[in-house]
Formats: C-alpha cells, sequence, structure tokens
C-alpha cells in the first residue's frame, strides 16, 4: 500500500506544511533560496526553488536546524543580522551554503 502525502498547502496533524517533503523531512525539489527566520527557540524556514515555487516551509527548533541543512543540497541562505546570526551564518556555511546576512531596517 502506497503513502500519499497531501497535496502542498495541506498542513498535516503536527501542524507542519508539507510541500514535497517525505516524512523524514528531506526535501525532493531542488532548494535555489532559503530564507531563514531566527528566534528564540522555534524558526521558520521558507524555502524556493530556481522558479520560484514553494518548496518548504516548516518550523524548526534549535536542535533541528543543523539537520535540517545537512540534508538539503547547498543553496543560498538569507536571514536576518541579529545576536545569534553570526553564529548560525558559521554553522550553515560549514555545510556548503551560501549564506547572506541582511542588515535590519
Amino acid at each position: 500500500m502506497w503513502w500519499t502525502t497531501p497535496a502542498p498547502g495541506i498542513e498535516c496533524a503536527n501542524g507542519l506544511s508539507l510541500n514535497n517533503e517525505s516524512p523524514e523531512g528531506v526535501v525532493h525539489m531542488q532548494v535555489s533560496t532559503i530564507g531563514v527566520d531566527l528566534a528564540k527557540n522555534v524558526f521558520q524556514v521558507h524555502g524556493v526553488d530556481s522558479a520560484g515555487k514553494v518548496v518548504v516551509s516548516r518550523q524548526l527548533r534549535r536542535k533541528q536546524v543543523i539537520d535540517f541543512f545537512r540534508k538539503i543540497p547547498p543553496c543560498l541562505v538569507g536571514m536576518e543580522a541579529c545576536g545569534t546570526a553570526h553564529y548560525w551564518a558559521r554553522e550553515i556555511s560549514k555545510l556548503g551554503h551560501s549564506v547572506r546576512l541582511m542588515p535590519t531596517s
């Protein structure tokens, strides 16, 4: 018996939005750009492909961030320059991603 994922944008029971992700959290489409909204405990990750189509949109706890970026191919990652942004930029760039920090306005 085959399991089919919900249509893009449909939320599953745990509140995460599934857009071309497997149950293990591996993104199957090519992600070209990811935006990360840093917070105290829960980060929001929004990724698009080269055509601008949303590929992944989910929340990550602090301990899940490195594992998430380890599973996806290298891409451009943008985040707002804040207190912990430099730490996360160093850790994510160690995995081969190109990280850009944007100043606050």
